[in-house]
């Protein structure tokens, strides 16, 4: 199978929420697959899909768009492997989940991130993704993006932190389609930004930290950022950053992960 993926300044940088959740999906099910990095403005390279929008999945002669419909997909073609939903009324539940986070959660994990994800956006898509997120503000980005956020997403987070409490995943002792998805998004977000989310004490972290090792194939070859820094803290690295770049040559960060190919 071929997945075409957003990718950011590196190929090996992927910046789709979405995108990721297949991703993840994929290795859920133990199915190879290969992946197509590709940027916001090459409408041309997905035009036989006859929409504009990644994750697209090619499976030999058939091709499927939208997230969903890619878990329906493979929930369909791939029975045999772990299941994403578990039954048809644990559908439902997985809908749900995933309805809250694309309406709840990613629109304020967007408002963390922006600034940082424009930063790490390819050079061809600066210009796209700055208008199309402004349009969608009445703003710009730095206005209303950032760490001051956080305190926000960490409420949300509440019905989460409420079931992790008394299981290790969203689907019980093992995870399914709605662990996916909400990883995808925390996993999207450290591709792009050092933001630290979540706090250690916190359910979710250790929810992650099980997704991300459990994933580690997936994961962890890819260019991201280890999530250790609270907002406030990071006005102290970037000025030491900074005094450091006066005595060195070329671009530093000392949070970035790169690929362990």
């Amino acid at each position: 199978m071929k997945l075409y993926d957003l990718a950011g300044s590196e190929d090996d940088r992927r910046t789709s929420p979405y995108c990721w959740r297949i991703r993840l999906a994929l290795a859920h099910k133990a199915v190879a697959f290969q992946t197509e990095p590709w940027r916001g403005v090459e409408k041309d390279k997905i035009a036989f899909t006859g929409q504009r929008q990644v994750p697209v999945l090619v499976d030999g002669d058939t091709t499927i768009v939208d997230s969903w419909r890619i878990a329906e997909y493979l929930e369909k073609t791939c029975p045999e492997a772990s299941s994403f939903f578990g039954s048809k009324e644990g559908k439902g539940g997985v809908k749900f989940v995933v309805h809250w986070l694309d309406h709840i959660i990613y629109p304020i994990l967007m408002q963390i991130v922006c600034v940082d994800a424009l930063k790490v956006s390819h050079d061809k898509d600066k210009a796209f993704f700055r208008n199309k997120w402004e349009y969608l503000h009445g703003m710009v980005i730095e206005e209303f993006a950032g760490g001051k956020h956080v305190p926000e997403l960490q409420k949300a987070l509440e019905p989460m932190q409420l079931i992790l409490q008394e299981q290790p995943f969203l689907g019980g002792t093992e995870p399914n389609f709605a662990d996916l998805a909400v990883a995808g998004n925390f996993a999207w977000a450290r591709a792009v930004s050092p933001i630290q989310l979540l706090e250690e004490a916190d359910p979710v972290y250790a929810w992650r930290e099980r997704m991300f090792t459990r994933f580690h194939a997936v994961v962890h070859p890819t260019i991201g950022y280890q999530h250790s820094l609270l907002p406030a803290q990071q006005q102290d690295v970037a000025a030491t950053d900074e005094a450091q770049d006066q005595h060195k040559k070329g671009p530093q960060s000392g949070i970035r992960l790169t690929a362990s190919t």
